[in-house]
């Protein structure tokens, strides 16, 4: 032993390690069942495609009302909320709420993302959108629908629409991302693609380790200090852009923060928006394609919510978005940044009552299989 007089502190070191690592793994473990206890699934869990899927159903159907002049009835169409990259059905809580009083809505979580389980890898846009319509088969959602789409959901609204446009009666897009910015990335988009599955690879290990877990719990009891040491260590953009999102996550409803914190504390969230930036240029690039093979352009009404922090070139392509409907508009929302519906909420409230007005009942009926 003489010979290596530094093997006893190496072999304590290496044992402090592997106990340290275990007290983690329990640490997690016993985080992971204390939120499947407290943070139960507030909607159905379905089972579509091998994959279980939870949707969030408010409101009953609304009772049918007269339409004369069809010689039928027909009643208000289902909403169907769609959320961002990365984000799930707790992201719209307000507005489906608020929603729900006036006709059915319905909102889900994607594959990985709040309480559905992890899909498979190489998911698009495209198979979002055929995965959103065995949802809704699945969850007896009755078309057509009328689709609220924030952000990267925008791809899958239009690619649904474009799929099975009898059954779309009308859409508002709240700041959506585009084909024109996605389907080639420049250098800012491929800092950002990079960036994205850097955070989401290292905060996929950190969650497993309950690093996320314990920094989380500790910002939100008030020792900011260790949440943001973490953030720092991956650099200040992506400290600055993890920051950002949790300033948003501030403006939904209380009662959404602890499933927030549960489902960022696990792995499985990361890993999904990981796959979710892998497959932006492709989902952008699919997008694209759609719209150019359409012979002409949608008939139901389109809301376009534009935020007012949109460079020029944005607005000028949202535009261009909004004319694939013959009844499509554009609306800067002042005030909002790219969270819309948390900035400015009453604003895509209106938006949404408007296109489920201008969609009754003549959309309606006339998409009834």
């Amino acid at each position: 032993m003489a010979r290596y007089p530094g093997l006893p502190m190496l072999w304590l070191a290496l044992g402090s390690s592997v106990a340290l690592l275990a007290a983690a793994l329990a640490y997690q473990h016993a985080g992971v069942r204390r939120d499947a206890a407290r943070c139960p699934a507030p909607g159905r869990m379905l089972r579509v495609g091998g994959i279980g899927v939870h949707l969030r159903d408010l409101g009953p159907p609304a009772p049918a009302v007269p339409a004369a002049s069809l010689g039928a009835e027909t009643s208000t169409p289902a909403v169907v909320f769609l959320s961002g990259i990365a984000t799930s059905s707790l992201n719209w809580s307000a507005l489906q709420r608020d929603v729900a009083a006036r006709t059915r809505a319905i909102a889900y979580d994607r594959p990985g993302l709040g309480w559905s389980d992890l899909g498979p890898r190489g998911l698009t846009a495209a198979d979002h959108a055929r995965h959103l319509h065995d949802v809704l088969q699945a969850g007896g959602i009755r078309p057509p629908v009328v689709l609220v789409a924030h952000s990267f959901g925008a791809f899958i609204a239009v690619l649904l629409a474009h799929s099975h446009p009898a059954e779309v009666a009308g859409a508002v897009l709240v700041d959506p991302i585009t084909w024109q910015e996605w389907a080639e990335p420049g250098p800012e988009q491929r800092y950002t693609l990079r960036g994205g599955a850097l955070v989401s690879r290292a905060g996929a290990v950190l969650a497993a380790l309950g690093v996320v877990r314990f920094s989380v719990t500790r910002f939100r009891g008030g020792a900011e200090g260790v949440g943001r040491a973490v953030l720092g260590s991956f650099g200040s953009r992506a400290a600055a852009a993890v920051s950002r999102v949790m300033g948003e996550v501030g403006k939904m409803p209380p009662d959404t923060w602890d499933a927030i914190q549960a489902h960022w504390s696990r792995p499985r969230s990361f890993i999904a928006m990981a796959r979710h930036f892998a497959g932006l240029p492709a989902s952008g690039r699919e997008v694209r394609d759609a719209l150019g093979e359409r012979g002409g352009p949608f008939t139901f009404p389109l809301v376009v919510l534009c935020a007012a922090t949109a460079t020029d070139r944005q607005r000028e392509w949202l535009g261009d978005l909004a004319a694939i409907s013959t009844r499509g508009r554009v609306e800067v929302v002042p005030g909002a940044g790219h969270w819309i519906h948390l900035d400015r909420p009453e604003v895509v409230r209106n938006a949404v009552f408007e296109v489920l007005e201008s969609a009754t009942p003549l959309d309606v009926a006339a998409a009834r299989p």
